[in-house]
């Protein structure tokens, strides 16, 4: 798979497919450039003119390549991903018939990752750090779902305190301020999820935690969840040089965000570091294991080792 992200950010682009290629033509210009399939991971259209034939949407879905769509102000408004493809039946029988307990312990190994990654994020001395750290203690022996929500609580106002912004709290699908930075970052780890469940022949409408709902993918939802983190981690390093209700911070947002998935990060225990698209698919890989042998311990949530200090993009 490719590892290539490709953003169509300019005005009158026209987007085909032509021998295997994507062919993306500048109509003001007429310059063409051509990249293989085989080299693209993901296609982000943030320019409110952007043309894409259907033959380049169905080239796009069979080589597992999702379609990322925003507005004219930059906000992600669709993901085209590829239907399910059933490549391995063990796994699709697998997923099909896994039990509660192993459900239920995967989806506590992926809180106990994200408590820890955000524990992270917050290091301090104040009482409310050190509340946090003690949080991911407490994990191993309390439901998910709790642990998640006390640390929400904690986290968040440390998180907004930090970026000196009149947002206080954490809220979903507002489309401004850093809040909506933050659900456009989330947005682009997940479809690079998809990407890699599609790949691995998984259904991503079956998830382990979240539900079924008309038009979403749970399973990417729930694998997401300790990858969230990191998006918060660029907002931390970021974040000040960006205006989040300015068209231009917006846009430097898009490229940061997209330049991450192919950024190289060191992993705990490996001893060279890997681009985050590989990791994801190698952590996707050992949900594939997980869910086939029965076994949660099987799931490597991938532990990232992060800056504390200095522009972590750069």
């Amino acid at each position: 798979m490719g590892y290539h992200i490709i953003h169509l950010l300019g005005y009158d682009y026209y987007v085909k497919i032509d021998h295997e290629q994507l062919s993306i033509t500048d109509q003001k210009t007429d310059d063409v450039t051509i990249i293989p399939l085989d080299d693209i991971a993901m296609v982000i259209a943030a320019s409110p003119r952007v043309m894409v034939t259907t033959p380049a949407l169905a080239g796009l879905a069979q080589k597992n390549i999702p379609l990322v769509s925003c507005n004219k102000k930059f906000e992600p408004v669709s993901i085209t991903a590829p239907y399910h493809n059933c490549r391995n039946t063990d796994l699709t029988r697998a997923q099909v018939n896994i039990s509660e307990k192993t459900q239920d312990e995967l989806w506590k190994k992926v809180i106990q990752a994200k408590i820890s990654y955000q524990s992270k994020n917050v290091m301090g001395d104040r009482p409310k750090h050190k509340k946090m750290h003690e949080l991911v203690k407490k994990c191993e022996d309390r439901p998910p779902q709790h642990m998640e929500a006390q640390a929400a609580r904690i986290y968040w106002k440390i998180f907004f305190d930090r970026l000196n912004t009149m947002e206080e709290v954490r809220r979903q699908q507002t489309k401004s301020g850093y809040n909506g930075m933050l659900d456009y970052g989330y947005m682009v780890l997940r479809s690079a999820i998809l990407r890699s469940l599609a790949a691995h022949g998984f259904i991503a409408t079956l998830g382990i935690h979240h539900k079924i709902r008309s038009g979403g993918f749970p399973l990417a939802d729930d694998l997401v969840e300790p990858l969230r983190p990191l998006v918060d981690r660029l907002i931390l390093e970021v974040g000040g040089d960006l205006d989040p209700d300015e068209k231009k911070g917006w846009r430097e947002w898009v490229a940061v965000v997209s330049g991450v998935l192919e950024k190289s990060f060191e992993v705990r225990d490996q001893k060279k570091k890997k681009r985050l698209l590989y990791i994801i698919d190698s952590y996707i890989e050992s949900l594939s294991r997980a869910i086939r042998k029965n076994k949660a311990d099987l799931l490597k949530v991938p532990e990232l080792i992060l800056p504390r200090t200095g522009k972590m993009v750069l």
